[in-house]
């Protein structure tokens, strides 16, 4: 077959497919253009199930000659926008013709000094129509004049994303839908430096949403009356938000941060000029960097924790730092706008543009990170030091903020070539390779010798020497930039006891004779920076656990297995042969069913005789292992409670969770955005025994929430603890919507599967509270338990799904002793006894 070119209509719809991919993508990229005619009042309507998207405004408005067959109105790469400036946002033409690809495009325009309306219609890169002037029925109505552009059958040439959009009937994938393109709209009103009045509305769902702007042009009310006008800000935090303002070289930073922590990122927001960076993913390393800082201080502590340390609890020695953090609550993310400007930087849209302009992004890093740290700690926040960038950026003077080198009051001394090095020519210094760093090393030096002293000699020759330039034109390296070392004379070596009898007193130079140089002194490390070092736990390489020590017979060394006359005892062959820690076989669930229960241990353990699989054939290999009495109880409980909480239901002939109705109603008071959020994920709590309703309130009354039935293993927790149950709906409706994941409905029809694929897709809040049911009802350490009563929880254990990790996951048994083939407990005693009777006979005999 012969390679030949893709037709033109082929080319085309394939490259504007990259340009247009979403109709979201449309509305945002006709409020661009009407925001760069200098708009006032922009109206948005869109139908996501049609493809339609419709984009009015009133700004300047389109010349007449631009709808004429000469004109450059919808043609690929044509633009009014050339050259670019930082206050526009397109600038290369490719917008319109790629929309007119792949749409029956629209546009109908008014120009502020003209009279006639004009319009002109594309499909499939055709012109189909062209009016000039326009008929009254395609006349603009809503402003005296502007621009109109009506977008019909988005990627109706495709069959599969025909398909694909009528998955947006449904109301979840419409809800996210609108939920972007607000949020995206905003980002772009954030941006703008002037007020925009905008209208959404969405014409299937009968939504709509206005975005009003205000008389100030302060960058902290109109960030708040924003996000409380999209719904994510309440009003009473408009009091909250702080101006901040940064700025390092030719980088700024300014925008405003709330005090007041949120439970979701949906509130952050990020431009480049008037680019706004979106987080859509999660991903981006801007707002990685930021909520890094936040996280790592006491933003978003409940309240009661905010001024408690681990040192504050003495009672509490021997808990990790971990255990011991202060605990956030769901609210914990911060609220924020940040602009960032660079000037004479163009077509700035993402992060990932910086480094191929030549614009180093790690400069902006810094300052984001600095701007936050002094953020966190004017308001005692208690952020965590914060590590710049280690290669040159903007900061170059220190590395860590929250700690200030002070110079040293004692004068520092090195070798004499190092002094008359820092004392050369200005030429020599920037011909330097390492011209420019700012951390040098400084140590305590030693008095000259002989050999020093003739290093200082050649090193004034060098001097003395005219240098000339590193590189020349083009390039070429014309020296080398380091001088060879001359080479040192051989060390004479010196024994073991001479070396030690020198050690403190004057050592012998290479030539023979002694340099005297002053003892080290031992700096003693402060109490503070000790205590700080031993509590300090590495978050990304935790310090491994220290291994159980183990004997190996290969590694012994030949006395050890020796008898009182000097001949190799069998019996110490079977000790440390049988002793060896290391297990040769595996220990099975079947094993648990045949173990032999010893005796608890310490009232904290059980210690078990184990059979091991895969043992040598018509051998029966055995292994001594202790058992955690809590963490076995614990797991078998965390199964009976998870087993128990489906049943079947004959009616249905399904399997639904167990609910039990609640005496008193649990009733909660939430914001609006989560009152729609609980009430779209109603049906599929109810699913997992969390029943609830939202009741439609009078517009004066605040939303509420009534939850009427829960299932018997978390009923009776929620009832105490509130709090637990609002924080749980919460927790998992926002993690849904930042992460774009919904909630998991478990398998209803089939009786047969067990109940560990049921809970896939658990909500985490009802595990966690089945594991600290499980937990705090288990037996705990210092329960004294008799053999059987040891024997019936080793029973209980074997019938288990995970019998060998607790409810945390972490392990509940290990191995002590592999008692090797044909071994048996207590035989070493009896070995041992019948040495000593052949020792008595010898004795007696002799």
């Amino acid at each position: 077959m012969t390679i030949r070119q893709l037709p033109q209509d082929v080319v085309d719809k394939i490259k504007s497919s990259v340009n247009i991919t979403s109709l979201n993508g449309v509305a945002c990229g006709l409020l661009a253009n009407s925001l760069d005619a200098g708009a006032f009042k922009i109206n948005i309507s869109i139908d996501y199930g049609r493809g339609n998207c419709t984009v009015e405004d009133d700004g300047s408005g389109i010349p007449p000659d631009e709808f004429k067959d000469a004109g450059g109105l919808g043609k690929l790469h044509h633009t009014s926008k050339f050259p670019s400036r930082s206050s526009i946002h397109g600038k290369h033409g490719n917008f319109l013709a790629s929309l007119a690809t792949l749409s029956l495009l629209s546009i109908t325009s008014h120009h502020q000094s003209r009279i006639s309306h004009n319009s002109i219609t594309i499909h499939n890169s055709k012109v189909l129509a062209r009016h000039l002037p326009s008929p009254p029925e395609l006349r603009l109505v809503s402003f005296d004049h502007g621009t109109r552009v009506t977008v019909r059958d988005l990627f109706g040439s495709m069959p599969v994303r025909v398909k694909q959009r009528a998955s947006l009937t449904e109301r979840p994938a419409l809800d996210k839908e609108w939920s972007k393109l607000v949020r995206e709209v905003l980002a772009m009103l954030l941006a703008w430096p002037s007020g925009v009045h905008v209208l959404l509305k969405n014409t299937a769902a009968q939504r709509e949403l206005r975005f009003r702007p205000s008389d100030k042009t302060d960058v902290v009310y109109k960030t708040s009356r924003l996000l409380v006008q999209a719904s994510l800000a309440d009003s009473s935090d408009v009091d909250c938000w702080v101006p901040i303002s940064a700025s390092c070289g030719s980088v700024s930073v300014k925008g405003c941060i709330c005090t007041n922590p949120v439970a979701t990122r949906r509130s952050q927001y990020i431009s480049l000029g008037i680019h706004p960076v979106m987080n859509e993913f999660g991903t981006d390393v801007l707002y990685e960097e930021i909520n890094r800082v936040f996280n790592n201080s006491s933003f978003g502590v409940v309240d009661g924790d905010e001024n408690k340390r681990p040192e504050d609890s003495p009672k509490l020695e021997g808990f990790s730092n971990k255990e011991l953090r202060s605990r956030k609550a769901l609210e914990r993310w911060p609220m924020f706008y940040l602009k960032i400007t660079i000037p004479d930087f163009d077509d700035v849209d993402g992060p990932d543009r910086l480094e191929s302009q030549g614009q180093t992004l790690s400069a902006i890093l810094d300052l984001l990170k600095a701007t936050c740290y002094g953020f966190l700690k004017k308001h005692h926040f208690r952020p965590r030091k914060v590590r710049l960038s280690p290669d040159e950026s903007v900061f170059s003077t220190s590395r860590t903020l929250s700690k200030s080198r002070k110079p040293s009051k004692k004068p520092s001394t090195s070798s004499s070539s190092s002094s008359r090095a820092g004392s050369a020519t200005p030429m020599s210094r920037a011909d330097s390779p390492f011209h420019g760093w700012h951390r040098v090393k400084i140590g305590t030096g030693t008095q000259l010798g002989v050999n020093s002293k003739m290093n200082d000699v050649q090193t004034k020759l060098r001097e003395q020497t005219p240098t000339r330039p590193l590189i020349g034109e083009g390039g070429k390296l014309l020296r080398k930039p380091f001088d060879e070392p001359s080479p040192e004379p051989e060390e004479i070596p010196t024994s073991k006891s001479s070396t030690t009898a020198t050690e403190d007193g004057p050592r012998p130079s290479a030539n023979g004779d002694t340099a005297t140089s002053s003892q080290p002194r031992k700096r003693k490390r402060s109490q503070w920076l000790q205590e700080i070092i031993d509590s300090w736990e590495n978050p990304v390489f935790e310090n491994v656990q220290a291994a159980i020590p183990s004997i190996d017979s290969t590694d012994l060394p030949p006395a050890a297995g020796l008898s009182h006359n000097g001949e190799r005892s069998n019996h110490a062959n079977i000790i440390f042969d049988a002793g060896s820690m290391s297990l040769s076989s595996r220990i099975s669930r079947q094993a648990l069913i045949e173990a032999t229960v010893i005796s608890q241990v310490d009232r904290k353990f059980i210690l078990v005789k184990l059979p091991l699989k895969d043992a040598a054939p018509g051998k029966q290999s055995s292994a001594l292992v202790m058992l955690d009495q809590h963490a076995v109880d614990e797991r078998c409980r965390l199964e009976d409670l998870m087993a128990d909480y489906f049943i079947w239901d004959e009616s249905t002939k399904q399997i639904l969770p167990a609910t039990e109705a609640l005496e008193r109603p649990l009733v909660f008071e939430v914001p609006l955005e989560e009152y729609s959020l609980l009430d779209q994920h109603r049906d599929r709590f109810a699913t997992w025994g969390i029943v609830y309703q939202t009741p439609t309130p009078r517009s004066s009354k605040p939303r509420k929430v009534v939850v009427t039935a829960l299932p018997p293993s978390i009923m009776e927790r929620c009832r105490l603890e509130p709090r637990l149950l609002i924080e749980l709906l919460r927790t998992e409706v926002w993690r849904s919507v930042d992460e774009g994941i919904p909630l998991s409905q478990p398998p209803n029809s089939d009786r047969d599967k067990s109940w560990v694929s049921r809970f896939h897709g658990c909500p985490r809040g009802i595990l966690e509270m089945l594991h600290s049911r499980a937990c705090r009802s288990a037996i705990m350490f210092n329960d004294v338990l008799t053999v059987e009563e040891c024997k019936q929880l080793i029973s209980r254990l074997s019938r288990c799904v995970f019998p060998f990790q607790c409810a945390h996951g972490r392990p509940s048994m290990v191995p002590l002793v592999d008692l090797g083939a044909g071994a048996k407990f207590g035989g070493w005693q009896e070995a041992e006894k019948q040495d000593k009777v052949k020792w008595k006979s010898w004795i007696e005999e002799s």
